[in-house]
């Protein structure tokens, strides 16, 4: 298949791509870049690589056609992706992660176009009791805010016909080309290596969804191959 994975330079865009090139698949990656993308040009099998701003095909036509020209799939990873990154400017945010997503969904659907959107479980906000995904959604910030936007959007837009799969993803964790060290058990493993310590903040008792990238990479591909 031809498939787009937009944030395909970063932390699970860096793991799901080559695992989508051994499957045979030709992949391309919208990317601003921020972190670099030499990894991905580097990979033996190719990968056709558009380094620009994704809010450009919110308003551009000919660039929307052009970015989806010929696809089979898009999978949507693109976004301002922690709190304190969303926190900085809600508006940037606000464009990045919901009405990027809605451009991208609404010329995916009038083209036929598979759409596999990554979402979050932050959706729930906090929780005194274990959920699952038809519990009640309970946004505490800007950027679980403009994950419940964007799935309900996309429930909104959904069709017989085309019906996009929105993944609310745990807290990922596990090796990238692109690290992260903002997210929990990458912190502790790089405390621990640095420090020979682990800090928990709180009383101790509180949880959280944790799931490889690995894990959450091969999530994506079953939604992208199956029929």
């Amino acid at each position: 298949m031809n498939i787009l994975v937009t944030g395909g330079a970063g932390y699970l865009g860096s793991v799901l791509v080559p695992k989508l090139l051994v499957r045979g698949h030709c992949v391309r990656v919208l990317d601003v870049g921020y972190f670099g993308v030499g990894h991905l040009r580097s990979m033996r099998t190719a990968v056709e690589l558009i380094r620009e701003d994704i809010r450009l095909f919110c308003e551009d036509r000919r660039a929307i056609n052009r970015l989806l020209d010929d696809l089979d799939c898009v999978i949507h990873l693109a976004a301002i992706s922690n709190d304190p990154s969303a926190e900085l400017d809600p508006a940037l945010t606000h464009n990045v992660n919901f009405r990027a997503t809605q451009a991208v969904a609404d010329a995916a659907k009038a083209r036929g176009i598979r759409f596999i959107f990554s979402s979050s479980c932050s959706v729930y906000g906090e929780a005194l009791d274990e959920i699952d995904e038809e519990a009640q959604v309970h946004p505490c910030t800007t950027y679980a805010h403009s994950k419940v936007d964007s799935d309900r959007y996309l429930n909104a837009i959904a069709t017989s016909d085309w019906r996009p799969v929105v993944l609310r993803n745990g807290t990922l964790f596990g090796y990238s080309p692109r690290m992260r060290f903002d997210l929990v058990v990458n912190i502790f493993a790089f405390m621990s290596t640095l420090y020979n310590e682990v800090k928990v903040f709180g009383d101790g008792e509180q949880w959280r969804p944790f799931l490889h990238v690995s894990d959450c990479a091969r999530a994506f591909i079953h939604f992208a191959e199956c029929r």
